[in-house]
């Protein structure tokens, strides 16, 4: 029961925490804005090269 309750709460702060940043950046909210971001975040991501290996390889159980 009380994992129920931690898993509520986090779920709570988590929304909270979200309109938050909805509040303070409302370009997060912006479909051309958030496509600049998954962009950015990929090429910066550590398994960015990884990636594009699996897809010359073909499908790979991956790591990240």
């Amino acid at each position: 029961m009380a994992d129920n309750k931690d898993e509520l709460e986090a779920r709570r702060w988590f929304r909270r925490r979200l309109a938050q940043l909805g509040r303070q950046y409302p370009e997060l909210k912006d479909p051309e804005h958030q496509q600049r971001l998954t962009e950015a975040i990929e090429e910066d991501s550590p398994c960015h090269d990884n990636r594009q290996e699996d897809q010359l390889d073909g499908p790979k159980e991956a790591d990240c």
